[in-house]
This record gives C-alpha cells, sequence and structure tokens, in this order.
C-alpha cells in the first residue's frame, strides 16, 4: 500500500513538471513570436573635434607660429544631444544641441590667442544610401545658430602671453551670434548603433571672430543612436 502511494505520488510530481515546462515553453515562443518593436523616435549622443584655421597677418614682425603657446592645429572638442525621428526606412530628421569649446591663435594684426565657448541650436536632414544588416553608408546636412563666448583673449608681450581686454582688439563687437551650415557623409555600424562620419562645415552668419579666423572648418565626428522601442 505505501509503495502504491509513493507510485501516485511520483505520478502526479511527474505531471506537474511536465505541465510546468510546456507552459514555459509555450510563452517562450510566444515572446519570441512577437519581438519588441523599434519606435521611429531615438536619441543621438554626438562628440567631435573641429579644426578653424586662423588667418595670418603681414604687419606682424615675428613669425607667432614660433612661439611657445601658439595654437598651430587646435583641434576643438565639442558634444551634441540631438532628437532623431525616422520618417522611413532611409530617411530621418533631427533637431538639438550642441556645444563646443574652442582654441585659436592669429596674427592678423597681433600675436594672439583666444579661448571662447559655442553653444548652438541644430536642426537637420540625414538620409542613406546604402542600409545593411551590417553596415549602413548616409550623407547629412544641418543648419545651426548660436552665440560666441569668450573665455580668454591673450596677446604675446616681448617674453610671454599677456591678457588683452577685449574691448582693445580690432574690430571686436557685442554681436556674437553665428550661423552654420553643416554637411557629412558617415558609417552606420548597426551592431553597435556607432556612426562615424568626417564633416565640413561652414560659418554663413558670422560675428567678430571672423576678423581672426576663416569660415571654413573641418573635422570628424562620432555619434551613438540609443533606439526607443514600442511595448
Amino acid at each position: 500500500m505505501a509503495k502504491f502511494k509513493l507510485f501516485i505520488f511520483f505520478f502526479f510530481w511527474c505531471s506537474s513538471l511536465g505541465a510546468h515546462t510546456s507552459q514555459k515553453n509555450d510563452s517562450t515562443y510566444l515572446k519570441n513570436d512577437f519581438p519588441k518593436q523599434e519606435s521611429r523616435s531615438s536619441l543621438v549622443f554626438s562628440g567631435e573635434l573641429m579644426h578653424f584655421q586662423e588667418k595670418r597677418g603681414i604687419a606682424v614682425a615675428a613669425d607667432g607660429r614660433n612661439i611657445d603657446g601658439y595654437y598651430l592645429f587646435p583641434l576643438n572638442p565639442g558634444i551634441g544631444l540631438f532628437y532623431q525621428y525616422q520618417a522611413n526606412d532611409k530617411n530621418y530628421f533631427l533637431v538639438g544641441v550642441n556645444y563646443r569649446m574652442c582654441f585659436i591663435s592669429s596674427t592678423r594684426y597681433d600675436i594672439l590667442r583666444f579661448r571662447y565657448r559655442e553653444p548652438s541650436f541644430s536642426i537637420g536632414y540625414k538620409g542613406y544610401f546604402l542600409k545593411r544588416e551590417k553596415i549602413g553608408l548616409y550623407s547629412s546636412i544641418g543648419l545651426s545658430y548660436g552665440q560666441t563666448k569668450l573665455s580668454d583673449s591673450e596677446h604675446y608681450g616681448h617674453i610671454r602671453w599677456e591678457y588683452k581686454n577685449p574691448k582693445d582688439l580690432m574690430d571686436y563687437r557685442n554681436n556674437d551670434s553665428f550661423a552654420d551650415i553643416v554637411f557629412n557623409a558617415g558609417i552606420l555600424f548597426p551592431s553597435s548603433q556607432i556612426e562615424i562620419a568626417p564633416e565640413l562645415g561652414y560659418r554663413l552668419k558670422d560675428n567678430w571672430m571672423g576678423f581672426y579666423r576663416h569660415r571654413f572648418y573641418f573635422g570628424f565626428q562620432m555619434n551613438y543612436q540609443l533606439k526607443f522601442f514600442k511595448k
């Protein structure tokens, strides 16, 4: 009798275990059968390095470029945060903000160097001309509007760099706003959602800093896309 009861207990225990396993497999199947759908919205985190070319003058006797502390080829770092909307499989629209730290020297009429910031608001369009499972190629165009915020200005004296009052700078004005148009062509790695792109910019509307550097600038940009999913 005891063996019979033990058999009945073992039978029901195996049955319940099989039912639990079957239920788990069914739920796993349903979960895989209905994968999460990607939203059309995403966030793009951006980092960049840009170079602005200084203007040189002929009135400076000494070659400032040989002076210690003169920015020969400064790379200006910047960060950005953008909202990206996918209109269809190959067309995207972006809007966001950017913040850039800039360093530049000039011998336009004196041996000078500047440190300044450029916060800006941007809108853009991005289109893919090749989009595969492992790689994507795209080009984009953007417009930005911002302000140049001077942090420090210095001129080189006889033996060292010295503070230069902005009011004493040639062509200095209170107008510090600017507008840029930017082009880039890049590559997307879908597995990591990382983009790498060379970039070319042109300052459509310049401010007083245009007296010391050229309107064209160039560099490269690296982006990370954070995608959203529908519930």
